[in-house]
């Protein structure tokens, strides 16, 4: 067989096992990690929603603790100066605030006054249009208030009118003294207009929707940390008070930056960079190796039919270098005896030139060379 032969087979067996651990490792390692950065970075965005929807809830938190602890709506809830309702919450504080649902309960937990918003028309939707009654479980419990530590409740509940996001802060004076009268609600229903601010906020696009009884359950049975994208989208959910997914939030995440299929485009590339890289190799070998081998072993074999050496490799090889090798040796082998004879002559005129000739002692010769030998060991001591 010929070297060519062999070297073209070689790397032919080279190239696929390339190939195959190239598909094995990105399957096996790479993917996997990418998936994993990219799951977490997922991941990193539905919490930056959530977060955007905490800001909403804790704003409105800090607007109803503005309103809750105030003179003017402690003594309200006391006397019932309906001028009070007039002039504190006019549409415009609605409005310019962007909360629809305000109530104060007595107390013992009763509503005294409740309104609804119409934050589009910039109106109020007629009584009875929304049951506040259903808020009443949210309600901070004014009877176990103390002066100086305001009691507070917020987060998402589930209403006729959809999700809403609530605050709710027992009553105290301005400089949270005496015993609480009552408590204070403000409402926020979630609809597109906060889903638009909290996804410019954030920098995310993503929508919402109600969540079914099977969606709440399955979505409840995993984590965020299992959680991966489906077509460059990922669902999650708000929960409530009672951490009950209530709400589903979808993201719009952008195009996957690298491809999971077993033979993808990179592979390919690699592939095809890896054929081209081994037939260069090929054709250069044959050019810079195997021809000059082959010319080296005629000139070695001519040289041995011209009587100058005389070889016997006895080589088993039935290639090119198998061919040079035999020749080389035969060469070698010559060179060596030459060698052998040169040192031996060496050696021997190295003697003579030390002793002398009639008594075969050392002569002036060595006895200035071991005076010279012995005189700069003694220096050196």
């Amino acid at each position: 067989m010929q070297l060519s032969t062999k070297t073209l087979l070689l790397l032919l067996f080279i190239t696929i096992l390339s190939f195959s651990s190239a598909v094995y490792v990105q399957q096996a390692y790479v993917v996997p990690a990418l998936l994993e950065l990219e799951a977490k970075a997922d991941r990193k965005d539905v919490e930056r929603v959530i977060i955007g929807f905490d800001m909403v809830r804790n704003l409105l938190n800090t607007l109803a603790y503005d309103y809750a602890i105030r003179d003017d709506t402690y003594h309200y809830i006391s006397n019932r100066d309906k001028s009070y309702l007039t002039e504190t919450f006019p549409i415009e504080t609605f409005v310019s605030n962007d909360f629809d649902v305000a109530l104060l309960a007595d107390r013992q937990g009763t509503i005294i006054w409740s309104v609804n918003a119409n934050l589009t028309e910039e109106t109020f939707f007629p009584l009875g249009f929304f049951d506040t009654t259903e808020l009443i479980p949210y309600i901070a419990d004014a009877s176990i208030a103390y002066p100086g530590a305001p009691i507070s409740i917020s987060g998402i509940v589930n209403t006729s009118l959809g999700p809403m996001i609530f605050a709710s802060y027992s009553v105290l004076k301005s400089d949270e003294s005496g015993e609480s009268p009552g408590s204070l609600l403000f409402g926020r229903q979630i609809d597109s207009y906060i889903a638009e601010e909290v996804a410019d906020v954030v920098k995310i696009k993503f929508t919402t929707s109600p969540l079914t009884q099977s969606e709440a359950q399955h979505l409840k049975d995993k984590t965020l940390l299992q959680q991966y994208r489906n077509d460059n989208n990922i669902h999650w959910y708000l929960t409530d008070i009672y951490e009950q997914p209530i709400l589903n939030i979808s993201l719009q995440l952008g195009e996957r930056a690298f491809g999971d299929t077993v033979i993808s485009k990179p592979v390919m590339a690699a592939l095809g960079i890896i054929i081209i890289s081994w037939l260069i190799i090929i054709l250069t070998l044959n050019r810079e190796l195997v021809q000059p081998i082959l010319k080296i072993g005629k000139h070695l074999l001519h040289i041995r039919r011209t009587g100058d050496y005389s070889v016997r490799l006895n080589s088993h090889r039935n290639d090119e270098v198998g061919t040079l090798s035999n020749e080389c040796d035969l060469l070698i082998e010559y060179i060596e005896k030459q060698q052998e004879i040169v040192e031996q002559q060496s050696l021997e005129l190295r003697r003579l030139s030390f002793e002398d000739g009639l008594t075969k002692l050392a002569n002036r010769r060595r006895f200035d060379q071991l005076l010279n030998d012995y005189w700069t060991l003694g220096s050196r001591d």
